[in-house]
């Protein structure tokens, strides 16, 4: 199965509410379709700097 990785700030997060949420996350996996996963990694506060990091370090799990 392909895997779609979003990365973000507090916005992909879906931040609502003073929490996170599935709202975009839902959005990209309706969008997509089922033949995809979708896996959030997106973190309120975060820059481009770490998101690299970030991302290749959730990757090898």
């Amino acid at each position: 199965m392909k895997k779609t990785i979003l990365f973000g700030d507090s916005i992909f997060n879906g931040f609502r509410n003073r929490q996170n949420t599935n709202l975009v996350t839902n959005l990209f996996q309706n969008f997509l379709g089922n033949n995809i996963q979708v896996i959030n990694l997106s973190k309120s506060g975060a820059t481009t700097v770490e998101g690299l990091d970030y991302v290749n370090y959730h990757s090898l799990k």
